[in-house]
């Protein structure tokens, strides 16, 4: 299967007392549908006359969104989508969850830990600590969408095509220099279990 994990949004909590939303969404394309998926969106896009090149979700309206979820339909595709509206999460809010997640990754160390494995959980909570609000709530919403989208792609595919779950493929959009997402997965280690490659674009 192939897994394309992107987001929208700044996660930044607005200036003005007003929502602002963001989200991270995984899809799920399976191997052996890809190609013909792949034709048809082309074939799809020329119709809508959507021209060359990435077109953000925002730029197309509702017929043509409702006609590629339509072509989508037709195939075993998976789609997790999850959203935080900033404007409900106040700073004080994020500093003492942002606090209470580093605090977690060490908590239940003893002295019976190896060294090594002490010093790379205090190295992951220093990282924490020293997030970006906005890298943070995008860390938290990316592992949210991961942890969901694995868990029903288990069950959904072993049911529906069992040869996808031969191979876990990554499609993560890196933003040009700016990788964020890639380093928030890279640093929990979700990708390195179910992952035969990773795609960075």
């Amino acid at each position: 299967m192939i897994i394309y994990i992107d987001e929208s949004g700044s996660f930044t909590i607005p200036t003005t007392n007003s929502s602002s939303i963001s989200c991270v969404a995984g899809l799920i394309i399976p191997e052996h549908q890809s190609e013909e998926i792949f034709r048809k969106f082309a074939e799809l896009k020329k119709g809508l006359a959507l021209g060359v090149g990435e077109r953000k979700g925002s730029e197309l309206n509702e017929d043509q969104i409702s006609q590629i979820i339509a072509l989508l339909n037709k195939f075993n595709v998976v789609l997790e989508i999850s959203a935080i509206d900033m404007g409900l999460h106040p700073q004080t809010m994020l500093e003492q969850f942002r606090a209470q997640q580093a605090a977690n990754m060490v908590k239940n160390l003893t002295q019976e830990h190896h060294p090594q494995f002490v010093s790379a959980l205090y190295q992951m909570k220093k990282e924490i600590e020293e997030m970006s609000y906005p890298l943070f709530v995008q860390a938290v919403i990316s592992v949210t969408v991961i942890s969901q989208i694995l868990e029903i792609a288990l069950v959904y595919y072993a049911l529906q095509a069992p040869e996808e779950l031969g191979a876990f493929k990554w499609v993560i959009d890196a933003k040009g220099h700016k990788i964020t997402t890639y380093q928030v997965v890279e640093k929990v280690e979700l990708l390195n279990p179910f992952s035969s490659n990773c795609v960075l674009t």
